[in-house]
């Protein structure tokens, strides 16, 4: 059952991202072609919203060729740090997936930070040479570099893990 529901999870993701998740915007430009194919590490962030301890989960997602690794914390705590090795074809249906999402980059505006909310980062790097870094602020939009659904990286990435990145989250709360 755990895994149907994963297969379906992951399906959903997938759906989403070929119906277009992303909106381009004036100003915005998708990644290269070229960058993809230089890639060779893919890193994400989620910085939670100002919640109680209890409540609060930041999490990273780090992609290399080879594996997949989810720390989870709580302001600074380590609750979950776990390393899973890929299967052969999994880095490029990866690498893959992530281009259909149709990544922009764009210029950030002028809006006034706002506190409380949740923000994600997105970087890729070839070595450790930097080819993109994007930062989405779910609180002020404007002053996001990046044009993507909120959360959806976290899901298409999902098949790259035992369970559902939300899961391996969910798990370390304490109910």
């Amino acid at each position: 059952m755990k895994k149907l529901f994963h297969a379906l999870n992951t399906l959903a993701g997938l759906l989403l991202t070929t119906l277009g998740c992303s909106v381009a915007q004036a100003g915005s430009s998708p990644i290269d072609g070229k960058v993809w194919t230089q890639t060779d590490k893919i890193e994400y962030y989620f910085a939670d919203s100002s919640t109680p301890p209890d409540y609060h989960r930041s999490y990273s997602l780090t992609v290399t060729k080879t594996e997949a690794r989810i720390v989870v914390d709580s302001y600074g705590t380590t609750l979950l740090d776990k390393t899973y090795k890929l299967k052969k074809g999994q880095w490029a249906k990866a690498v893959e997936a992530l281009k259909k999402l149709d990544i922009q980059s764009k210029k950030k505006g002028k809006a006034a930070p706002c506190s409380g909310g949740t923000t994600e980062s997105f970087y890729l790097y070839a070595g450790s040479e930097s080819l993109f870094r994007g930062y989405l602020d779910n609180c002020a939009d404007e002053l996001s570099t990046m044009v993507v659904g909120s959360e959806i990286i976290p899901r298409v990435l999902g098949f790259l893990f035992p369970k559902p990145v939300e899961e391996l989250v969910n798990e370390t709360r304490v109910w």
